[in-house]
């Protein structure tokens, strides 16, 4: 066989292995490409020509963005989101098939125009079955989301950022969705409706994120699972009693508390209803004043019994509100496991308020049972001690199980202050012969 031949003969066993790699192999490979790269891949052989164009996931992220324009630093910046725009649209025109995932980045945009062309890539995705849709809007003004995107049926995934939600109709159904995030969406007060449905019967993960107006709309999730609400508004406007799925619930205000007084107060049965699905609560202080505004019950009238991990931010231990609260749920989970009272700051208090701290954790009873399956305690010491340890000499008392105590040192605590806490900490009486005590710097 002469060179040429060889040559040849070895040139076709290459393009027969390209070639012939199975769809599903060759969509894995278009994944994890960026989709310049993934248009290149028409060059591998005549079968790879047109397969970048029918794949079905798209991102067009703020990657995609950067990497499209990092050498057009001295391009005006309408030039930039007018190309961008443009070549957004002409991607989409190269498409053959349905686009099933798709990723979009919108830039600070400066003609009404350019909205109107995202608009109709939203109105293409939704008349192609669209299942998976991230928009991460950075421009300077909300994207209000056109009427198309409540008409996609057969979403599962949805990631909205920095969006009006504003529904052309009193009821919004997501047959499909799954997921849903939602950072910094604005729910508009959708008059004459009132209160607009939302209903995603299937849902088991839910995200807000800095949202507004979330009283606006009522959403109605049987089957959710995993709930973050994160400096948001309108808490109260939060009922789970009719979600008897939930596992895990987030809820952190992360402002002041004087921020929210005209919203009132929280009805704690209200609110939390019966769950006997829940496994972990994280909340930080803010949310636990606000919860401490009503009626702080002694225990909940349902024991949560598959609660196992408490995560609390910054609670404030020189105030008996906090405390009393913080002790309700714990009272009320027989079964708990796992405690964490992250990022402990100093708090300038009044000497009365400490007192009140004191008679309310040395009362009798205070923690009228063991906490007999408690096995880990991680608690945020600040300079600020009185409260933390009166809480500390009541937890190792009262848990028999305990395994671990680790201390996270958050304030400015030097070697002798260590030196004085640990001393004091070794005189308190345990339950739990095995307990070690853990420094955490």
């Amino acid at each position: 066989m002469s060179y040429s031949q060889r040559r040849k003969a070895e040139k076709s066993d290459k393009e027969d292995v390209i070639s012939g790699l199975p769809r599903n192999i060759i969509d894995s490979i278009l994944d994890g490409m960026p989709v310049r790269d993934a248009a290149r891949t028409s060059i591998l052989s005549t079968k790879w020509r047109y397969t970048w164009k029918s794949h079905t996931n798209l991102v067009l992220d703020k990657q995609f963005y950067d990497d499209k324009f990092k050498t057009s630093n001295m391009l005006a910046a309408t030039r930039r989101s007018y190309k961008f725009v443009c070549l957004i649209n002409e991607i989409l025109q190269l498409r053959r098939g349905p686009i099933l995932k798709f990723s979009l980045y919108i830039p600070i945009l400066h003609y009404p125009n350019q909205r109107r062309c995202i608009d109709n890539c939203i109105v293409l995705l939704s008349w192609n079955g669209i299942k998976q849709l991230t928009l991460e809007n950075e421009d300077d003004v909300p994207y209000e989301l056109p009427p198309h995107l409540f008409s996609c049926l057969k979403l599962t995934h949805l990631r909205l950022c920095y969006c009006v939600f504003k529904s052309p109709r009193p009821t919004v159904v997501f047959g499909h969705l799954i997921s849903l995030y939602l950072n910094r969406i604005i729910f508009s007060d959708n008059r004459p409706f009132g209160k607009v449905v939302v209903s995603a019967p299937l849902l088991q993960f839910l995200a807000l994120e800095t949202c507004n107006g979330i009283g606006n709309v009522n959403m109605q999730t049987p089957k959710l699972e995993v709930l973050h609400v994160l400096d948001s508004l309108e808490v109260e406007s939060i009922c789970l009693k009719r979600i008897p799925n939930l596992t895990v619930i987030r809820i952190e205000l992360c402002k002041e508390l004087e921020s929210r007084l005209g919203l009132g107060s929280i009805d704690m049965t209200n609110i939390f209803g019966d769950l006997p699905k829940i496994q972990k609560l994280t909340f930080d202080a803010f949310f636990v004043k606000f919860l401490a505004a009503g009626m702080v019950l002694r225990r909940f009238p349902i024991m949560f019994n598959q609660l196992k991990h408490i995560q609390l931010h910054n609670l404030g231990f020189n105030d008996v509100d906090q405390i009393s609260c913080l002790l309700c749920f714990i009272r009320s989970s027989p079964n708990l496991q796992i405690l964490e009272i992250l990022r402990g700051v100093a708090v300038t208090v009044k000497t009365d308020d400490l007192g009140l701290v004191f008679d309310y954790l040395t009362a009798p009873d205070c923690m009228d049972k063991t906490l007999d399956q408690l096995r880990t305690v991680r608690i945020g010491l600040s300079k600020n001690l009185s409260g933390e340890l009166l809480f500390i000499k009541l937890l190792l008392a009262r848990s028999p199980s305990l395994e671990k105590m680790i201390i996270e040192v958050t304030g400015k605590l030097d070697a002798n202050d260590k030196f004085k806490i640990t001393r004091e900490l070794m005189c308190f009486s345990r339950a739990s012969s095995r307990a070690e005590m853990m420094w955490v710097d």
